[in-house]
């Protein structure tokens, strides 16, 4: 004789495990249009010739559904795709290095560094972080793509 039950618990694992798939599958699929979306956004930003800082800011906003989704891993791996691929595709090394390097990790940073419990230290923190990592960009963009700016300019 069919048992209900039984069949229920079989539909039960089998949906279960396509539901797990659907979920892997969702979150590499969000994960890659958001990557390709910032990348055009940086692009968009180069081709305008404004978005500088605009640029970088709007396209760190797109890891913020994967972060809120999938945690920080998922975020992370959307950032390191969309960051190579900036460098690699967006022809102005500042908008695509301020974007690596300065605002592109800052909403995941901004996870981390939101337990610290006083403000002050929370607010501390977090300018030290934004500050220390402009820096380490502009000195990073100064050595590689402009080292001999100073010998060529007149006294």
């Amino acid at each position: 004789m069919y048992n209900k039950n039984k069949s229920k618990a079989c539909d039960a694992r089998i949906l279960g495990s396509l539901h797990m798939k659907n979920t892997q599958s969702r979150r590499i699929a969000l994960c890659g249009v958001l990557a390709a979306l910032t990348v055009v956004i940086l692009l968009t930003g180069n081709a305008l010739g404004i978005g500088t800082y605009a640029a970088p800011m709007l396209a760190s906003f797109l890891l913020i559904p994967s972060l809120v989704e999938y945690g920080p891993r998922a975020a992370l791996t959307q950032y390191a795709a969309s960051a190579v691929l900036g460098l690699l595709l967006v022809p102005d090394p500042e908008l695509s290095l301020f974007y690596a390097m300065v605002l592109g990790p800052y909403p995941v940073l901004k996870t981390v560094l939101d337990r610290l419990h006083p403000a002050l230290l929370r607010w501390g923190a977090k300018l030290a972080a934004f500050n220390l990592s402009a820096v380490l960009m502009y000195a990073l963009l100064r050595l590689v793509f402009l080292p001999d700016i100073l010998e060529t300019m007149p006294a």
